[in-house]
């Protein structure tokens, strides 16, 4: 079997420094890989909100609500809603509100800032790719979708596959785990505060 290596070279690209070495088997998942999609988001941290756009137009927006861990989507004419649930075992519901049918669902590993995306048949795994998770992705063996947060308030994404509902969740799914950090820190810090008062 003849193995054939590629090097793409994207500048300012999430996969500017792969290599990859493939079959001719392995030849179509290169291909998912070269036709990617940019997206640019902007959020508005005071309102939990962050707007997604493609060539510089709106798509949609998921407006995050801090205290249920709730969320509205809405891309073009569509609206879905997730509905969070659990405490150390937390998921997320994935519903279209017009026919309350469950879209899809997403499984929370917090020890491990992970979690699992399942919609519409598709199991896609969110993970950190950096330290201060300013870098993360979300993936399976046939979508990559990459997210680079430029600032607290904006960032961009890379994508193979245009499904702007799952690009919507991985911005939902670090919004999740950003809120229960910040969650974390204040209750450390009321216990501190009790503690030594």
């Amino acid at each position: 079997m003849k193995v054939i290596a590629f090097r793409l070279l994207y500048p300012d690209s999430f996969y500017h420094r792969l290599h990859f070495t493939c079959t001719n088997h392995d030849l179509l998942h290169l291909l998912f890989l070269i036709m990617t999609t940019t997206f640019n988001w902007k959020s508005n941290p005071l309102s939990d909100t962050y707007n997604l756009f493609r060539n510089e137009r709106e798509i949609g927006h998921l407006k995050i609500n801090p205290f249920s861990g709730n969320a509205r989507v809405i891309i073009n004419t569509n609206e879905y809603h997730f509905k969070t649930t659990g405490i150390w075992k937390q998921n997320s519901r994935i519903i279209d509100p017009s026919d309350k049918k469950l879209i899809g669902t997403i499984q929370y590993d917090i020890w491990k800032s992970e979690a699992t995306v399942s919609v519409d048949q598709k199991v896609l795994c969110w993970k950190p790719q950096s330290t201060r998770n300013s870098i993360w992705s979300l993936l399976d063996d046939e979508r990559m979708i990459s997210y680079k947060q430029h600032s607290s308030t904006k960032g961009q994404i890379e994508s193979n596959t245009e499904d702007e509902l799952l690009v919507f969740c991985g911005l939902f799914i670090k919004s999740h785990f950003w809120q229960r950090t910040v969650t974390s820190l204040v209750v450390v810090l009321i216990c501190c505060m009790i503690v030594f008062l």
